[in-house]
């Protein structure tokens, strides 16, 4: 759980932001936009919300997403789970 929070910490003071755009989150997780997009467009791996109407929808993830996916992902390269 400690974990956790110093994952947020840092996302936050990185960003300053409590949600975080495409570019952003294949940022953060080291992967490109396109499999970013898969993911979600499959359901897999981090919720997200859209915002505006269905053609100009902007897609965005809560800091609480991504330090969570963040830390199952280190606690399952660490076979901790």
């Amino acid at each position: 759980m400690e974990e956790k929070k110093e994952i947020k910490q840092m996302l936050y003071t990185k960003y300053n932001s409590l949600v975080f755009s495409r570019d952003q989150v294949a940022e953060i997780l080291n992967i490109s936009v396109a499999t970013l997009d898969r993911w979600r467009s499959r359901g897999l791996y981090l919720d997200f919300k859209k915002v505006g109407d269905a053609k100009n929808s902007i897609v965005q993830y809560s800091l609480s997403t991504v330090a969570d996916y963040l830390c199952d992902f280190q606690n399952v390269y660490r076979g901790e789970k």
